[in-house]
This record gives C-alpha cells, structure tokens and sequence, in this order.
C-alpha cells in the first residue's frame, strides 16, 4: 500500500442500540445560538466557531463496529443530527430523523506512507479538517475521520460547530463512545441510562424564565454591575481598531513549571481561592501595568448546565461572563485576589441570565467592530485523561489550530495529569506575534515575582514592567473605517418605508432618525427581519451587517440609497456589444 485511502463509513445492519424514535417538531434555538447563527453570517472567517478535537486510537479498532457506535450516539442525542434552519426572521432548531442523516465518518489509511510524509500528511488533514466550514442548515453539524497511522494506531479528527457542542460536551461525546462501543463489541445493550430532557427543552425553558420575570434577580444584577463599564480595553498593540475585524488570528503557545503550578494553587489554598482565581489576578495585574486602567473587565466561560440531568445532555450549553474586578487603591496581590474571588463567585451566582441578555443590560455599545461588554477572554479548563475501553485507549493530542480568533486576546490555561499549559490566541489585526510572546513571558514572570511576595502592591515598581512599546495609549481610538452618521435622514422615497419597517419590527409608534437599534431593543433576530423586509420591498441583496454598522435609522436610510445607487450602475462592458471571433484556419 503505497498511498491514502478514502472511505465514507455507513453502519451495516441493524442498530442495536438504537429506537430510532420519530424527529420532534422544530422548538427555537437558544439566545446563544442565535448569536453564533448571526456570527456564521456577519463575519468572513465562518470557521472561527469550529471546534476541532483530535485524539490517538491504540488497539484493535473495527471500522463498521465505529461506525455503528457514532449511529447509537446521533441516535441517543438530537443536537448530533440537528440544523439551523430560518423562517422569516424566527430560527428554528430542526431536529432530522435518525435514517435521514448519514454517519459523517471518513477513513484514511496512511500505512503505505514514509514517516516523515505520514506526519505530514496527518497533520494536514486536521488543518483542513479545522477549517472547512458548516452550513448551519445541514445536518449534521460535525464530522468525523478516522486516519489509520499504524497496525494498532488510529488518529481521530472530531470537527463540531459550537452551534452544537461546548467543550463538556466533547468529554461527554468520548465517554459514551467508550462505553458504547465495549458493549456493542461484547453484543451488550447500552449501559446509557435513558435522557431526561433535550437541549431543545432547555432553551425553551429559558426563554419562558426570561418572559415570565424568574431572571430579573439576575437581570437587576449585571445592570448594576456594568453600570459605567468602559465599553472597549485599550489595544495592548498600538494598531487602531479595524471597523470590520478579519476574524483572523494565531496563537503563542507556553509551558507553565511544575513549581509555579504548585505555589499557585498553595496561594489559592491559603485565600480560600481557586487556582482560576490567583492566575486571572496575575493576568489582571499584567492589563492594569500594560493599559493604566484599573477598572478591568475579562470573560469567561462557565458550563451553563442547570442540574444533573443537563450534565448527561450533549449541546451548547456553555454561558459567557463578564468578571468585572476594580483594581483602584494600589491594593496587594493579595487583595486583588481577594477581590476576584468575591466577582466571581457573585458572577457564578447570578450566572443563569444568558450572556446575549447581559448584553442588553450593559450600557456598552454594541456592533462588529469588536466583542461586545469584553474583548478579553481567560479560561481554566481540565483536560481529560487518557480513557480506556476493552483493547483500546483514547489519549487526547492537541488541537489543530482554525486560523481565527473571536477576541482581542484569549488565554487559555489546560490543566492535566501531565502538567499545565496554555495559548493565548490573539487577533491578527491588533497584534503581532512577538508583542503577545512578551505578554506571556510579563505574565509568567509577574506570576513568580506575587507567589514571592504576594503583598506587593500590584503597581509596585519592584514588580516586572512591560515594555515601553507594549504600553497601550490612554485612550482607544475609535475603529478606522467607520463613516460619520448623519443628523437626520435622508429624504428619499423609501424613507418613509424604511421608517415604517423599523417601527413595525421593534414594536414603537414613534421613532427617531438619530436613535440607536440597540438602545431601541434591537438584537440579531430583529436585525435579520428587517433587512429580510426591506431587501425584499426594494429588490435589493441587503446584508445585516450594513444594519449593524449603520445602526440608525438616519444611517440606515443612507447606506440603503447608496447600495441602491451602486446596483443601479451597470456591469462593467455591460453597454459594450457582445463579439465572438474565430481565428484564422480554427476549426
């Protein structure tokens, strides 16, 4: 064998463990779902939602019996076989019967290849496979390839979009593939308990506690909380803010010692604080001595599941949270981890309101420029070990990288077995990679010189300084690119329709011209109804990202006539007449 083969997988026979019950009917997605469905369409790099896992098969594997087992998993959880579909402004999870959707699964045997060119040509398929996007209207939203590296060795490539899945999910995903596949190959049934609910459900349950009033406990929460944030962290880059974010992006990986890891969490200990805690206070430190500012405002992600039975759910569960921490009085580290811990255990309190609703309560202004409440993420996450079934074990690899980024920064902490590393993913657009390899050696150094003397005033000057390029300048400027609104609209002939169309869509009798959509009550959906209304009025391609950058009506009105303006204008050549020739002695 001297090649790659290629085969696409489908279960022969029966599925023993399968009921195959019939679809439900289409329930409206979650808050968060619509948000990522309206990122799929506004943002150029559609991968950026990808999550890609890649995992080493040792042992025996048999490919119908993989097969088979991936069925019984799509069978047992509907997000595995669910799409997003839109009607007339309203998105709709539909959920396909279990027979309409093929097992995603492809095979490539690598045997035949020179080490060197196998290596490669693994690696290779994971980059592709990372970053070749979903169409969220067709299910299923992940795929799966098997590439055969050695006799007793599999590489496993899992792609989801997080339309779908979180990362609780994936370890959910891997369990239930162990126990699933052992008892298929021992011709057990199932030991899966049967599931007490759906993502579906859930999602319809919050909405009903949002309309109900049994989340304005959380609602008045953040409202407070955000009162007064700055709406954007000063860009650590020196680059100005692009209107429209390429969405692209790399990534500084790192290795944390052992003996750091260790007095970290003797410190958390100590204060009664996790180790998440001391690594975001030393992250913090390192924004307030880059930026000046001490009014700091990081994200991060929590599970977002309501109990034991959402724990066994395979979805997109995870909820975002804004940690907002006031580093003012020259505090010590010691106080400043003080501080965060008591954020984010309010946080964690009130973390049932969906993050698309937080959003609303914050007086932050909203668009594509930049990620809204915060531009800075910081995660903890526990890696799973090695897992075992019968002759084979799944030993997690790392991740193949999807080119993009959703925030300014993002630094990520894996803890394992093995030790502790991290990455810090950073849009291309506001920094290069040597500015973010200095921000990681200031915080690794700045975390060694607190776990010394954890009294140190967090702007003590006996603490590392950034350098003197990396200082951000006081205040952030404006994005480029981004046009000056009008005063009022302009009177053309359709004002009078567009003016109707947004008063119908968010519900007002009267409205002015200089108002903001989102002030007004405007999110993703309602966006979506109106350039559905108004391109279909004028016969016009009108994208929502023109409503999101022109978030007036005054502004609206004005980008409307200007790309009614520029589909008036003919093709170029389109007056030329139309001439074939034959050269002399063509047949």
């Amino acid at each position: 064998m001297t090649g790659t083969m290629t085969q696409t997988l489908e279960p022969r026979g029966g599925h023993e463990h399968a009921t195959n019950p019939p679809a439900p009917p289409p329930a409206p997605t979650s808050f968060a779902q619509e948000q990522l469905w309206l990122l799929d369409r506004l943002i150029p790099q559609r991968q950026a939602y990808n999550v890609p896992g890649r995992f080493r098969l040792r042992g025996a594997l048999d490919r119908e019996l993989t097969a088979r087992t991936l069925r019984a998993l799509m069978e047992r959880h509907p997000a595995l076989r669910t799409a997003m579909i839109e009607d007339d402004g309203d998105l709709w999870q539909h959920v396909r019967p279990t027979s309409a959707v093929p097992v995603p699964l492809d095979w490539h045997d690598l045997r035949g290849l020179a080490e060197a060119e196998r290596a490669e040509r693994e690696r290779e398929l994971a980059l592709a496979e990372a970053a070749a996007p979903f169409d969220l209207d067709r299910a299923p939203l992940w795929r799966a390839v098997l590439v055969r590296t050695a006799e007793q060795e599999h590489v496993l490539l899992l792609t989801l979009h997080h339309i779908i899945t979180d990362g609780w999910s994936i370890q959910l995903f891997l369990d239930e593939f162990c126990q699933l596949y052992a008892a298929l190959a021992a011709g057990l049934p199932s030991p899966l308990a049967p599931l007490a609910g759906s993502p579906a459900a859930s999602a319809q349950r919050q909405r009903e506690l949002l309309r109900t009033g049994g989340l304005d406990r959380e609602r008045a929460y953040w409202r407070a909380e955000l009162a007064g944030a700055p709406a954007t962290m000063p860009a650590l880059a020196g680059r100005p803010r692009p209107a429209k974010p390429s969405y692209r992006g790399a990534a500084v990986e790192f290795t944390l010692p052992t003996e750091l890891v260790e007095r970290t969490e003797a410190l958390g200990r100590r204060l009664r604080a996790s180790p998440f805690m001391v690594f975001l206070a030393a992250f913090e430190t390192v924004l307030l001595r880059c930026t000046g500012r001490t009014d700091i405002l990081v994200g991060t992600p929590t599970s977002g599941r309501g109990g034991p039975d959402e724990e066994k759910l395979f979805g997109f569960f995870v909820n975002s949270l804004p940690l907002r921490t006031d580093l003012s009085g020259s505090p010590s580290f010691v106080d400043a981890v003080k501080r965060i811990r008591a954020t984010t255990l309010a946080a964690l309190d009130h973390q049932a309101l969906p993050f698309e609703e937080i959003v609303r309560e914050s007086a932050g202004r909203r668009g594509i420029s930049h990620h809204p409440v915060f531009q800075v993420l910081f995660a903890l996450t526990l890696l799973q070990e090695n897992a075992e079934f019968g002759a084979l074990t799944i030993e997690p690899l790392p991740t193949a990288r999807t080119g993009t980024a959703k925030f300014d920064l993002a630094m990520m902490l894996y803890r394992s077995a093995s030790g502790m590393r991290g990455a810090v993913e950073f849009a291309t657009d506001l920094f290069d990679r040597d500015r973010v390899e200095r921000l990681v050696e200031l915080w690794t150094a700045l975390l060694a010189a607190v776990l010394a003397d954890p009294e140190l005033p967090v702007d003590s000057d006996l603490l590392p300084h950034p350098a003197p390029e990396d200082l951000a300048a006081p205040d952030e400027q404006p994005p480029t690119g981004v046009p000056a609104a009008p005063t009022t609209a302009p009177e053309t002939a359709d004002r009078a329709l567009l003016a109707t169309v947004w008063r119908e869509v968010l519900g007002l009798h009267t409205l002015d011209p200089d108002q903001d959509f989102f002030d007004l009550g405007g999110h993703s959906l309602l966006a979506m109804r109106i350039t559905a209304r108004v391109g279909a009025a004028l016969d016009l391609d009108l994208p929502m990202t023109v409503l999101f950058q022109n978030p007036t009506l005054a502004r609206f009105c004005a980008a409307v006539d200007a790309a009614l303006a520029e589909a008036d204008q003919p093709a170029p050549g389109a007056d030329e007449p139309t001439t074939t020739s034959t050269s002399e002695g063509q047949s």
